[in-house]
């Protein structure tokens, strides 16, 4: 497809779906970069990344991961330019690979966003207890999972989320440039406490340790790039909105890029300010990084602290207010992204079609209402499960991001593009290894997700297998249910995200036994009871063991419940398959039917001689005979009586020789002729059957009866290599009848 095509796809779909060109590449680049980058970078950066890996492994890994991330970028920029379409993943995927892989997808896709739609709606709380104190919390409501969740709160994130709806539904242009202002509000705010950090330290500031001890420096390194998918994912959510740029599509490379090394830039610059001042007490950053959680205030943010240390009141305001816009963009984004996402799904029929009504402000402002409701209920579970939600993003963003370096190495290949293809099977590689160091935890270092999110991710790659299934049962296209290796696709993540999740359950356990016994030892072992130390001991055994088999029974249950939905699924598709053939079949024997006489047609006739030459060349013929019989008087029939009459003429024709060669198929193929093969019981009568075919031309014939000329010649397995030569014989043979006929009675 030239760039020519492009565009005319690209216009196509502007002008089909409703949407209205709008987006700016300043805009888009907004988007992209408000979306990646949330409230998680402020925390995340201590919690995660300096506290796993020192300031220099998490350097190096932002650096791997962000190049990573630009082979990826390099994917999406190749597909969008092909199918500039609001769909992004599901349209790439279901091009590249068909509609099941394309539902696939965006299953995952659809997860990760509203995920980080979640995390940052329900940070506003957070937001409100740094800086206004218990404001919001009033009402609590109840504990989930230690986590109290308050009715001011939960209102908080829900208004958010409600107000972010209704602004995107209502308006086309406003979010996009609010968001532009604020993504420039974060970037200067950032840039300006992180330079002033770097400017004003002392000689006593110290980036020591480099690394942290207990692991190898590149096991560090690859641990914080392992999760880079979660430190980027939402840069490519303008893939979802192509159909709506104002510029040319080739040009979302570039905004692409360097919406991946300003995000990275950020996380750099934030890494550093949050090591660059340590309060009152702790000899290193190391120190202060590892007592935050007992700490209150802009201490328990050392990015904040390092702001407030070097510009005072202006840089915790400054960093506030990009802390802020942070969180404001992402909602924005999310939200955009899985509205287009949903207005996709509707355009294809996968969901309901009011998601893809436009009204005249060109917005599917029906999509939105699908955002909304589920996020409108997910503040009540408590900041602890959407924490291990947001976590499942780094399997996800993995997933997704695999699947679009497939898809673009294989619709580079159909088109012989190199230079793309390259970039899919890196970005493969990039993932797979990601995808590797995720699902095996503890391969180089402590896993950075929690047997939860595991768990998380298992009963979303399960509720895809239910997905599956009742849209196969309502599809009525056939578009779905057709790749298997969808199946075994989902089949293979949730026994491995589950298999994670035992080993990190078990492994948390053992954990807390050697814990638990080590703090009975901890007067020394000379002051040990006996007695006591082996109750002990049996306790945690049998803790242990109730562990692995809750454990154990939970993977066994979903691994049957998931077989048996594999089992109705390939029952499913054989019972369609055979349907299809059977309906094949009557279309096929339609198709080779003539309709005047309903005995077999010319395309029959063409099919039987494939079939024989076949047969000839494998030398597996046995004897046969062409015969071919042509009607006498026809055109005076016509001429005297009309075509109805010569119709009638030729269906009393076909009919008496259907009923001489009871055994042997018929075939017209011609206006007036007919030609049969004997096989069997009619080659061993032919002379027989021949004679009472001739006699439809002798003076004894019935007055009204067809006169019928006809030929036979018999195969010879010795001369004849196909079909052709016997039946040219038989027509010779047929045409010499005719001529003596026309000689002996006159004209036909």
């Amino acid at each position: 497809m030239g760039a020519g095509t492009n565009c005319e796809g690209e216009q196509m779909a502007r002008t089909e779906g409703g949407l209205k060109a709008h987006l700016s590449s300043a805009e888009a680049w907004a988007l992209s970069v408000g979306t990646s980058v949330g409230w998680g970078s402020v925390i995340i950066t201590c919690n995660t990344y300096l506290a796993s890996a020192g300031i220099a492994g998490t350097i190096l890994g932002l650096v791997v991961g962000a190049a990573a991330m630009l082979v990826i970028a390099r994917c999406y920029a190749y597909l969008m330019s092909r199918l500039p379409l609001a769909g992004g993943v599901y349209d790439f995927a279901k091009e590249a690979f068909g509609p099941d892989f394309g539902l696939l997808t965006i299953w995952f896709t659809v997860l990760t966003y509203f995920a980080m739609l979640w995390a940052n709606a329900t940070s506003l709380p957070l937001f409100a207890r740094i800086f206004w104190g218990d404001v919001f919390r009033v009402g609590r409501l109840f504990d989930v999972f230690g986590y109290e969740v308050f009715a001011g709160e939960a209102a908080l994130s829900c208004g958010a989320v409600a107000l972010t709806c209704v602004l995107c539904a209502r308006c086309l242009r406003l979010p996009t440039r609010l968001n532009l202002c604020l993504a420039g509000a974060f970037v200067v705010g950032i840039a300006i406490c992180f330079v002033s950090s770097m400017a004003g330290h002392d000689t006593t500031f110290s980036l020591e340790p480099l690394f942290l001890e207990g692991s190898a420096p590149v096991a560090q390194v690859m641990r914080i790039a392992a999760i880079s998918p979660w430190a980027f994912i939402g840069f490519e959510n303008i893939s979802h909105l192509s159909e709506e740029f104002s510029f040319p599509v080739v040009r979302a490379r570039r905004v692409l890029v360097a919406s991946i090394l300003t995000s990275t830039g950020l996380y750099v610059f934030l890494s550093l300010l949050s090591v660059s001042a340590n309060p009152e007490g702790y000899a290193t950053w190391l120190d202060y990084i590892a007592d935050i959680s007992n700490l209150t205030g802009f201490k328990a943010l050392p990015a904040f602290y390092g702001a407030g240390h070097y510009l005072g009141a202006l840089g915790t305001n400054l960093l506030s207010v990009a802390l802020f816009a942070l969180i404001v963009t992402s909602l924005i984004g999310n939200t955009l992204a899985l509205s287009r996402l949903f207005f996709a799904l509707s355009r294809d029929r996968v969901i309901t079609a009011r998601a893809s009504v436009v009204g005249a402000r060109h917005i599917p402002s029906f999509a939105f209402l699908l955002v909304a409701v589920p996020s409108l209920v997910v503040p009540f579970f408590g900041r602890v499960a959407i924490g291990w939600i947001v976590d499942v993003t780094t399997i996800g963003a993995t997933v997704v991001y695999g699947f679009v370096s497939a898809s673009a190495m294989k619709l580079a290949r159909e088109r012989g593009d190199r230079n793309a293809m390259a970039f899919g099977y890196a970005g493969i590689a990039c993932m797979g290894v990601f995808g590797l160091l995720i699902m095996l935890p503890n391969l180089f270092s402590a896993s950075s997700l929690e047997p939860e999110s595991y768990f998380i991710f298992t009963i979303w790659a399960f509720m895809g297998f239910i997905l599956f299934q009742v849209l196969q049962y309502r599809d009525t296209t056939g578009n779905f249910g057709q790749s298997a290796v969808v199946w075994v696709v989902l089949f293979s993540l949730m026994a491995l995200t589950s298999i994670a999740w035992m080993g990190q359950h078990l492994y948390q356990s053992s954990v807390r036994v050697v814990e638990a016994l080590a703090a009975h030892l901890e007067d020394g072992p000379q002051r040990v009871d006996p007695v006591a130390f082996l109750g002990l001991i049996k306790e945690q055994e049998r803790m242990l063991r109730q562990t692995y088999t809750m454990s154990a029974v939970t993977i066994v249950v979903l691994f049957f419940t998931m077989a048996a939905f594999w089992v109705a699924n390939y029952t499913r598709l054989r019972s369609r398959a055979r349907q299809n053939e059977q309906e094949l079949g009557v279309m096929r024997s339609v198709a080779y039917l003539d309709k005047l006489c309903g005995v077999r047609n010319r395309h029959a006739w063409a099919q039987w001689q494939e079939e024989l030459d076949d047969r000839i060349a494998a030398e597996e013929q046995g004897p046969f005979a062409i015969v071919v019989a042509d009607l006498n008087y026809l055109k005076l029939v016509n001429d005297t009586q009309g075509h109805t009459a010569g119709d009638a003429y030729i269906r009393s024709a076909s009919a008496l020789i259907c009923e001489l060669f009871k055994h042997s198929p018929v075939f017209r193929t011609g206006g007036d002729e007919f030609c049969v093969v004997l096989e069997g019981v009619d080659y061993e009568s032919r002379d027989a059957l021949m004679r009472d075919l001739y006699a439809t031309c002798s003076p004894d014939a019935k007055e009204g009866e067809p006169s019928i000329s006809a030929g036979i010649a018999l195969f010879d397995a010795g001369s004849d290599f196909s079909s052709q030569p016997v039946y040219e014989r038989a027509d010779a043979q047929m045409y010499a009848f005719k001529r003596d006929y026309k000689l002996g009675r006159g004209a036909m």
